[in-house]
């Protein structure tokens, strides 16, 4: 046997010098896993991953597992691998009669043919059939049944030894193995190609014990595996690939788009396409796998036997130097020098590199023994020709770089300058001049002079120092100040009062790069000042990668920004889920194609070709995976709802694995609001939604970088009966006809009011005749032509002349005031006063007169019934002032009640009272209680209201003692007829 070939041996021995350590997300029962044995996995279309382990079958979303066992329809908990057909359906491999695949949740069994125990094999070919194989059977599955008979399988049955299907092109294509007779020991392919033309001879392969393990698709023909080589067969022609010793078994090769896995006797190995030893691999040396496969993202799942599933995010290019730091876990600092050497310092004496063949080595620094632990950090290391300065709380220090080889284990400093705590320092004119905070030191001088020669120095600490070509930078915890030509400047500045965390200068921008301690990023240019991005965190470090190319490591990670259209924005962010052992960098450097970060937990190296590559997902689209209604889930894509199912809760995720729990997500329901609502959780919520039709939109966003596509959701809640259009319709017919109805109702009662009016009409002509007849009465006239003839016959001529002309004035005004149905108050007035004034000179002045008015009734606007006041004057009279013994007084006041919007006329006299009235005339009270005039009024009044709906109304007062009447008339502003 041929000596083991170098290749293979670099398979099974080759280490790095220095482990690096990748950065993987581990899966287990913890996690979701029903067992720790994973056998296999896939991808499905919608993103999510998927698990066969020897207790069930997982669906993974990155969070949440759901898990399929024979309590969901399996027949078999023990499944060893998994196929994704065009249909989106899941086919298990295991043990048993039925085959099963799981769609849309749901696991779903078919009977399988006869003799059908277990599946080897699962292809699927250009017209969709499903090839279930079983060693040499093959069993086809094509629109929904088993097709038994398939051409010219039974040909190859007796001569064959192996069969695999092989989709090639547009064929369904079988590759089978047939050995030689025993005279005659090797080996043969056959070329199957379904229902079409006779059995075609591939190649030949003359081996002794040569038994084929595996074939599969490989350039113009198939790669096969014989026990210990891996051939390239094509059409008469054979190559060997790979060879290894009897004692390392292979069982199986699976290729990806730049590895391949080979199973052994001695476990799984990951070459590259060339089958070489792939170097990103060495990590999985120490796993116990069973298989390793990739999806959209790139990213690799390693299943294993006893650790559940691995994911490693290897677009991130990411590499973890832990190990190699484990006695200085704590870096401070990092350096480039001109030789392209990484130079590392931390919270001990020991400093490291790291040369372009990525070998890390540590040197001790041979310091004073007097010196203090925490004074041998190495703060800042900074690289000039030969020499290398470090700055430590003890002091500055100097080796020479061309001393130091692969060899070397300690080294003594160059030059030592104690008792001067180093917080920055600068290279200036072929000297070194350093901040202790307070202090600027002058190293040259203080070297010569053996003492420490303080340069500059300020009350306000100063921690950073940069130089550009006129001027010395220095950066404090109240802003900035700068040296020029000796002469101390402050730079007025947004940051004047800010501490400032660092101080770059890069020739290429001509200015000066200034960055706050609590997240702001300012530039210097031609002595303006301009705000470049606030990080709203506190920056550590920046580096100016070009002009429009600024790497910030911050409190939460590292930012790359990019100027874009006179703005700088955010391109790209790593933090410690996707490549940093910590967010918290001390330092870092750029040596292309690489970032290394010094944290206090290690260095990380992030490959920035897959960084900038690969910054934008692919698989970043949410997915809505569940939708309640009511709290009850629904599988209804486009639900029409009932007006009561308006609660909804939607859960959705994006499978972007390589960003786990880095994804925020908007969503919106653009019909109740336009604004996106954020949020880092994975659900939303409505409640009492109103009726109509809405749509449902998430959107996944990577922190800083990008926003996906937008996934949908619509559906439709229907409307109340109360609110839907035959209700409304229903509804308007109703009001059309209650206002039809109310109309034929109201012209009814307009009608039957017109009558009615008219009917009040005349009654009202004729109480108002009656009333004339009433003032009119035949005691008055009588009386009244009695006293004109006593005035005659006594010689009262001129008595007689007035008496008569005043009664021929009134009678002229009763006949007058019969032509209206209202008439002013002052005429009514007048009226009245014309009456009293007769009935003085008939009763020769037995009572007084007194007409009492408030200046504030307008007489001439308010409108009463004619002849309402005359009865209550003339009872007023005849019934009290003239039976009473003595002087009597009649009074008429009139006043303003604007609080009921009202005139009142009060009648006040002192005659003898309604009481001594009844008791000096009982005969004439028993019939006629109320006197006919008084009647008149009531019913006058009363059709008054009516007509008018007003509150016209007297009150009859009798007045203690007998002492006379009072009557109080009250009379509305709004009483007047129109005529």
């Amino acid at each position: 046997m041929k000596r083991l070939f170098v290749i293979l041996i670099f398979c099974f021995i080759y280490q790095f010098l220095f482990s690096q350590e990748k950065i993987l997300n581990n899966f287990t029962i913890e996690d979701g896993l029903p067992s720790s044995h994973v056998y296999n996995g896939l991808q499905d279309r919608q993103g999510y991953i998927w698990f066969c382990t020897d207790k069930g079958v997982v669906k993974f979303d990155g969070e949440k597992s759901k898990v399929f066992t024979t309590e969901d329809g399996l027949s078999n908990n023990d499944i060893w691998n998994l196929f994704l057909d065009s249909q989106d359906r899941i086919w298990l491999y295991t043990f048993g009669n039925k085959i099963h695949y799981i769609q849309n949740d749901s696991v779903h069994a078919i009977n399988a043919p006869a003799n059908f125990d277990k599946i080897t094999n699962i292809k699927e070919d250009p017209e969709k059939g499903l090839w279930f194989i079983l060693g040499l059977r093959p069993f086809l599955y094509s629109n929904n049944k088993f097709v038994l008979e398939v051409p010219y399988y039974k040909k190859t049955e007796s001569e064959a030894n192996f069969l695999h299907y092989v989709n090639t092109s547009e064929d369904t294509t079988f590759y089978c193995s047939k050995t030689f007779p025993n005279n005659k020991p090797g080996h043969q392919f056959l070329h199957i190609k379904i229902g079409e033309g006779p059995i075609t001879k591939i190649a030949s392969i003359t081996q002794n014990k040569i038994t084929p393990f595996f074939i599969t698709p490989y350039k113009n023909g198939v790669l096969s595996i014989e026990n210990n080589s891996i051939y390239e067969i094509g059409v008469n022609h054979q190559k060997k690939l790979l060879y290894s010793t009897s004692d390392i078994y292979i069982k199986e090769l699976v290729s990806f788009s730049d590895f391949n896995i080979l199973a052994t006797s001695k476990g799984q190995l990951i070459l590259d396409k060339n089958f070489l030893p792939h170097p990103d691999f060495e990590f999985t040396k120490k796993m116990n796998i069973n298989k390793v496969f990739e999806d959209r993202e790139n990213n690799i799942w390693i299943t294993t036997k006893d650790k559940g599933v691995f994911l490693w995010k290897r677009n991130q290019g990411s590499e973890i130097y832990k190990e190699d730091f484990k006695d200085n876990a704590n870096l401070l600092c990092i350096e480039k020098d001109e030789n392209e050497t990484l130079w590392l310092g931390g919270s001990n004496d020991f400093l490291y590199y790291i040369d372009k063949d990525e070998k890390i080595k540590k040197i001790k620094l041979q310091l004073p023994p007097n010196s203090l632990d925490i004074g041998k950090e190495i703060k800042i290391i900074k690289s000039k020709n030969e020499s290398l300065t470090l700055g430590l709380n003890i002091g500055l220090i100097q080796i020479n770089k061309n001393k130091i080889t692969s060899k070397t284990k300690k080294i003594s400093p160059h030059f030592f300058l104690g008792k001067i705590p180093t917080k920055d320092f600068e290279f200036y004119n072929n000297n070194i001049l350093a901040t202790s905070g307070q202090a600027i030191v002058d190293i040259n001088k203080s070297l010569k002079n053996n003492k420490v020669e303080y340069f500059f120095y300020k009350k306000t600490p100063i921690y950073q120092i940069a130089l550009d070509n006129e001027k010395i930078w220095m950066g404090s915890h109240e802003g900035i100040v700068y040296l020029k030509n000796n002469e101390l400047h402050e730079q007025h500045n947004p940051w004047s009062n800010l501490p400032i965390s660092n101080i770059q200068t890069f020739k290429e921008t001509d200015g000066i790069w200034v960055s706050t301690q609590t997240g702001v990023l300012y530039v210097i240019r031609k002595n303006e000042t301009k705000k470049i991005f606030d990080f709203k965190t506190s920056i550590n470090k920046i580096l100016i990668e070009n002009p429009t190319s600024i790497w910030a490591a911050t409190s939460t990670g590292i930012y790359l920004l990019k100027e874009k259209n006179n703005e700088f924005q955010i391109e790209g962010f790593i933090n410690n889920k996707n490549g940093l052992l910590s967010n918290e960098v001390n330092d870092f450097s750029i040596r292309k194609p690489f970032l290394y970060a010094a944290t206090n937990k290690g260095l990380s190296k992030i490959n920035l070709i897959n960084f900038r590559q690969n910054k934008k997902p692919h698989f970043l689209q949410p997915i809505i995976s569940e939708v309640l209604i009511n709290n009850k889930k629904t599988s209804d894509k486009n639900p029409i709802l009932k007006y009561n199912k308006n609660n909804l809760k939607f859960y959705f995720h994006s499978h972007s694995f390589s960003q786990f729990g880095n994804i925020e997500y908007e969503y919106r329901i653009p019909e109740i609001n336009d604004n996106w609502e954020r949020t880092l959780n994975r659900t939303a919520n409505y409640t009492t939604l109103p009726h109509g039709a809405y749509t449902f939109q998430v959107r996944a966003l990577i922190p800083n970088q990008t926003t996906s596509t937008t996934t949908s959701y619509s559906f439709e809640i229907l409307p109340h009966w109360s609110n839907t259009w035959w209700f409304y319709t229903l509804c308007s017919l109703t009001f059309l006809f209650i206002v039809y109805f109310l109309y034929k109702n109201r012209i009814k009662k307009i009608e039957e009011r017109e009558l009615e009016k008219n009917k009040i009409s005349h009654q009202f002509s004729e109480l108002e005749l009656q009333a004339l007849q009433a003032q009119m009465n035949p005691h008055f006239i009588f009386n009244s032509l009695g006293a004109i003839q006593y005035f005659i016959s006594t010689d009262q001529t001129l008595k007689a002349e007035n008496y008569l002309s005043k009664f021929a004035t009134l009678l002229r005004s009763y006949l007058e005031a019969s032509r209206h149905k209202f008439i002013s108050l002052q005429e009514e007035i007048n009226l009245i006063s014309n009456y009293i004034f007769i009935e003085q000179m008939r009763v020769n002045n037995k009572f007084t007169f007194e007409l009492d008015t408030d200046p504030s009734c307008n007489l001439h606007s308010i409108h009463v019934p004619s002849f309402l006041i005359q009865p209550f004057i003339e009872n007023a009279i005849l019934h009290g002032l003239i039976p009473k013994e003595g002087e009597g007084m009649l009074i008429i006041r009139i006043k303003n009640n604007s609080r009921i919007n009202s005139c009142v006329i009060s009648i006040d006299d002192n005659g003898v009272g309604r009481t001594a009235n009844t008791t000096a005339h009982p005969s004439k009270f028993k019939n006629h209680h109320k006197s006919r005039g008084l009647q008149l009024v009531q019913e006058r009044i009363a059709v008054v209201n009516k007509i008018h709906n007003s509150y016209l109304g007297y009150e009859i007062i009798d007045k203690n003692n007998n002492q006379g009447t009072l009557v109080k008339i009250t009379i509305p502003f709004d009483t007047e007829e129109n005529e």
